[in-house]
Order: C-alpha cells, then sequence, then structure tokens
C-alpha cells in the first residue's frame, strides 16, 4: 500500500485499504494473507506520524489433524515519516525521505505486523487429539488398534512419577 504524503490535505486523518501479504505457514507453505489495513496518521513539526491496523485471515491446516482451519491475524504498527537531504535512512519505525520524494510504501510494516502476529500453533479445537503416528486415523473422529508402543527412553521420568 502507498501512500503519497501530498495527498494527505489535513493535519490529522485516515486511510484505508488492502494489501495481500506472504506468510511462510510450517503446515501450508507460502500462504497469501489479504489483510484490510486502516492508518490513522498525524502531521507534525514536518513529520508524518502513522499508527496502522491490520487484519486478515488465511486459511491453513490444524498443525495436529491436519483438518483445514480459517486463522485471522490482526495487529499495530507505527511508523515515522521524516524529510531530510540524507535519504533512505531507516530506523527500527523511522523512515526518511528527500524532500523531492513524496510516496511511502507501508508494505514492510504490514508484512512485519502479519508475521509477528501469526500464531505459533493453529489448532482447529483446543483438544484435538491430532493423527495416529503409526496408521494415520484421525483420532478426533475414531480410534485405531495400533499399540501404543511406549517409547523405553521415557522409562525413568514414569518411574518418578509413580513414586
Amino acid at each position: 500500500m502507498i501512500i503519497d504524503l501530498r495527498e494527505l490535505l489535513h493535519a490529522s486523518g485516515r486511510i484505508e485499504g488492502a494489501v495481500l501479504s506472504h506468510l511462510d505457514d510450517p503446515v501450508g507453505g507460502d500462504v497469501v494473507v489479504p489483510c484490510q489495513v486502516t492508518v490513522d496518521y498525524r502531521f507534525s513539526q514536518g513529520m508524518f506520524y502513522f499508527h496502522g491496523s491490520v487484519a486478515g485471515e488465511f486459511a491453513t491446516a490444524c498443525h495436529r489433524c491436519l483438518a483445514p482451519v480459517a486463522t485471522r491475524i490482526s495487529g499495530e504498527f507505527d511508523l515515522i515519516v521524516r524529510r531530510s537531504e540524507h535519504e533512505g535512512e531507516f530506523g527500527e519505525d523511522v523512515m526518511t525521505l528527500a524532500t523531492h520524494e513524496h510516496e511511502v510504501s507501508i508494505d514492510p510494516w504490514v508484512h512485519e505486523t502479519v508475521v509477528v502476529n501469526e500464531p505459533m500453533i493453529v489448532l482447529c479445537r483446543e483438544d484435538c487429539k491430532g493423527l495416529c503416528p503409526t496408521c494415520g486415523t484421525d483420532l478426533n473422529t475414531g480410534t485405531c488398534n495400533c499399540e501404543s508402543g511406549d517409547d523405553p527412553r521415557w522409562d525413568a521420568l514414569r518411574r518418578m512419577k509413580l513414586d
């Protein structure tokens, strides 16, 4: 989303738009996240102050049972844009434009907001039982006849629990 500073006619206001952001989902691979972006701005003492809100939703698979899940993402970012002779200076949330530049792309801030707010584990439901590691049966919808094959490396901890 590109903001043309020449079009910001008031000292403060709101801009709304849509941005497509990409995620590297551990289960779904490269996922496109359509995001709604709302940016409140304020111009003061020669600088633009932007506060953005990002909301999006994408489809992925449950990380335990692989069932399809719609996942919502939301977050906020702040950006300060100033003008200077030294163009191209960037800080964590500060961008410096040359005096002859007028456009600001907020796509990197939207992308960072999406990535930072992506859930680490996506579940279809809190009590998801996942898949049987032997036969692949979805344990949420049925049971299987596989033996539980306890790992002997955990025996010492099991004995401690029983004592």
